[in-house]
């Protein structure tokens, strides 16, 4: 069994290291303390990322009806009416109805207010901002109906207040409904890839109109595709 530091588990789950201890030491996050360190038993942490990420036990989990198979692209799950840029100033709560809005338009999401509920869930649980100006919510259940995964874009000019761990506002928002635990996993690792803190922000904010998002979201994953870090998704 593998053990994990603080580190490397604050890499595997997209946190800042003080709150892995944070929640190490709420016994939240399986975790032992030797001394003044605190170590993590490995696929202990990963059964308890699937099952934070999904929201259901381990019991109840299904089987993976529609894996991330590296050949689906961000851009191919975006369209211009799920894409928003705003120049209004809004609340966490209005990002999330405007995501929830968004996602809405696919034709693939029948109900808005258990989306809208089971997101404002997530983010009490643990805000899905990350360190610099980036964040991925997500319902806190998969959603069983959906065939395939659900991407939703939003880019705000002035940022939002949305608990990121250094404190800064987020700007970009993308949301991510996926139809089982195993999919949501495998996206979300792509998608934090595509959508990497500060770089994505700086070239996305540049473009007011959707259709030039998405163009740049492209341009963004064809780099990753180039870089052969897609290749390395693929071959895990």
């Amino acid at each position: 069994m593998k053990v994990l530091t603080v580190r490397e588990v604050a890499d595997i789950l997209k946190l800042h290291p003080r709150t892995v201890t944070n929640l190490a030491r709420s016994g939240e996050l399986p975790a032992r303390q030797i001394g003044r360190i605190w170590r993590f038993d490995e696929s202990v942490i990963l059964e308890w990322f699937n099952k934070q990420l999904a929201g259901i036990s381990k019991e109840t989990a299904k089987e993976p009806t529609h894996l991330w198979n590296g050949t689906t692209r961000v851009a191919e799950l975006l369209q211009p009416a799920t894409v928003l840029y705003t120049n209004e100033r809004r609340t966490k709560q209005e990002v999330l109805e405007a995501l929830a809005t968004l996602a809405m338009r696919t034709g693939h999401i029948g109900d808005y207010q258990y989306l809208l509920r089971s997101l404002t869930e997530r983010e009490q649980m643990c805000p899905t901002a990350i360190e610099g100006g980036v964040a991925f919510p997500h319902p806190r259940h998969p959603l069983s109906e959906l065939a395939r995964p659900v991407l939703a874009l939003l880019v705000s000019r002035h940022g939002v207040e949305f608990g990121a761990l250094d404190g800064q506002t987020t700007r970009v928002f993308v949301l991510l409904c996926s139809p089982d635990d195993g999919t949501h996993v495998k996206v979300l690792a792509h998608l934090a890839r595509v959508f990497r803190p500060t770089r994505a922000v700086n070239h996305l904010t540049r473009h007011h109109t959707s259709s030039e998002i998405m163009r740049e979201v492209q341009r963004l994953e064809e780099q990753i595709i180039g870089s052969g870090l897609m290749r390395e998704e693929e071959e895990a």
